[in-house]
């Protein structure tokens, strides 16, 4: 599956972003790009993401701010200090974004082991076979090709996916672990031969804003059974 010929890379650290607009700008790409594409991002406060499946009223938030993914999965916490997010892309009419989902699953993060592993993170994927724990925890929770720690048998690494007739959407998340400065552009490098980095653009956002305002904010989607 990888690597693919050619990815777009978004450097979206700087500004962070709040929940529903980081959600709304990875629907957005994913519906506009013509490439696959690599974002990474920060959270402009500590926030909590639940999947799209996951019950609203099982969230104890004390009073810190959650968003709904439209991708499936968990609970996360997000924006912690050893804390890094990514959202990658694969546009339909790539052939790769049709892949069985474990498959697709599996690659991204044997890409995330690779580029962890040579940043001196060690950890290997699960195999699957562990016990589940209750609560909905994703990173209590560890399922097949999540990354686990080396040094402690700890989840790091876990992702939730979104397939549409826009493509393939997969948002990732590493946590407990210090993500060194240019992680992002070497995993670019790790999924794709051809990496073309770019900014969002002003009208991207705008969009996204409106997306955010219309879906991400609504009681509908925030509530939705």
């Amino acid at each position: 599956m990888f690597p693919l010929n050619e990815i777009l890379f978004f450097n979206d650290l700087f500004p962070s972003r709040n929940g529903e607009l980081n959600m709304a700008l990875d629907e957005i790409l994913l519906q506009e790009c013509h490439l696959p594409w690599l974002r990474v991002y920060d959270w402009s406060k500590k926030t909590i993401s639940i999947g799209y499946f996951t019950p609203h009223d099982s969230i104890d938030s004390a009073n810190k701010p959650w968003v709904r993914r439209w991708t499936g999965g968990g609970l996360v916490h997000h924006g912690g200090v050893r804390d890094a997010t990514f959202a990658f892309g694969i546009p339909r009419r790539e052939p790769a974004s049709i892949t069985r989902s474990s498959c697709a699953y599996r690659g991204i993060h044997q890409s995330v082991q690779q580029v962890l592993s040579g940043m001196g993170i060690n950890c290997d994927l699960d195999d699957g076979n562990r016990p589940a724990t209750t609560g909905g925890f994703c990173f209590k929770n560890p399922v097949s090709s999540d990354l686990i720690a080396c040094s402690d048998g700890l989840k790091i690494v876990g992702g939730a996916q979104r397939r549409s007739r826009y493509g393939l959407l997969h948002q990732g998340s590493i946590q407990g672990v210090h993500v060194p400065t240019g992680f992002g552009l070497a995993l670019a490098n790790s999924l794709a031969r051809k990496v073309q980095q770019l900014h969002v653009e002003d009208d991207q956002v705008a969009r996204a804003v409106t997306l955010a305002n219309s879906k991400y904010s609504s009681s509908e989607w925030r509530n939705r059974k």
